[in-house]
């Protein structure tokens, strides 16, 4: 059996001196061509290894590698607009790919997990997963298949969106659209925290039902209707207490945004805890395949 160390069955899955000797004759091209964008093959080269790998760590579930080539893929550009700068940072980048890749490598074989799992949960999960239990059932389940996600996970993803916001408004140079991503944002931020716990579990009664039975405010249902709330009116906090003066303050304007996204993930109750304890109503049903 494959064992790290020796040759991929399907070959390297990163550069080799062929793949060199093309980069350099399109490069000596590119010369003859125009001198000053002769680092523009190897630049394109070094982006399509590069976007490989993001996929693959998303794949293959490394996220500290995943995050890193996020966080340093916008030094490309910024603060310096020069495709020197841009390929020392791409080499950089493929390198640490290539360090993530061969960390996945040497832990082969993957999935040793699965020969002392429990073969009846893991039924379970398969079955509740592909909708084959069917309602409302797949939903009544203690089976964690939901998406959670830790404080530190959500906050590392709030400053990721942050920062890209930051260097995408600064390469265009217009600070003005810190009001459009903060109520845009916001209120994308919003509607997703609804839709996310409002289906397909609704509220107890109808909305005639509420208004003729005279229970206008159901407190452990609406309880969820908080967070939105308080996501949008974060959102425009900076312009009911600064007013427009405050697009000029980068600073607020950035704490602002990674607040907004912070909420969204943190905010109580948790969407497992909801889903499990919740005070809702199933909506419409769920055939087994």
């Amino acid at each position: 059996p494959w064992r790290f160390g020796k040759p991929l069955p399907l070959g390297p899955v990163h550069l080799v001196w062929v793949d060199l000797a093309v980069v350099g004759a399109l490069t000596l091209l590119m010369y003859s061509v125009d001198m000053f964008y002769v680092e523009l093959p190897a630049i394109t080269f070094l982006l399509g290894f590069i976007f490989c790998h993001l996929l693959a760590f998303i794949l293959t579930r490394q996220f500290v590698f995943f995050v890193v080539l996020l966080f340093a893929a916008p030094l490309t550009s910024y603060p310096f607009m020069d495709l020197k700068i841009a390929l020392a940072v791409l080499a950089g980048l493929y390198g640490w790919s290539l360090l993530g890749l061969q960390k996945y490598l040497k832990g082969f074989p993957w999935e040793t997990r699965f020969w002392q799992a429990d073969w009846g949960r893991e039924q379970l999960t398969y079955y509740i997963k592909n909708g084959l239990i069917g309602w409302p059932h797949g939903k009544l389940n203690t089976v964690e298949h939901e998406l959670s996600i830790s404080l530190r996970r959500a906050a590392v993803i709030s400053g990721l969106c942050t920062w890209w916001v930051y260097v995408f408004i600064w390469f265009f140079n217009e600070p003005n659209m810190y009001a459009s991503f903060l109520f845009c944002g916001g209120s994308g931020c919003a509607l997703f925290r609804i839709l996310a716990y409002t289906y397909p579990y609704w509220q107890p009664i109808s909305f005639l039902g509420r208004i003729f039975t005279f229970r206008w405010i159901i407190p452990r249902y609406d309880k969820i209707f908080l967070a939105p709330l308080i996501i949008i009116s974060t959102a425009i906090s900076p312009f009911l207490l600064f007013g427009r003066s405050c697009v000029g303050i980068n600073g607020l304007m950035l704490a602002t945004i990674f607040l907004v996204i912070l909420l969204t993930f943190i905010l109580p109750p948790s969407l497992k805890s909801w889903r499990l304890t919740g005070h809702y109503r199933l909506l419409g049903g769920q055939r087994g395949k």
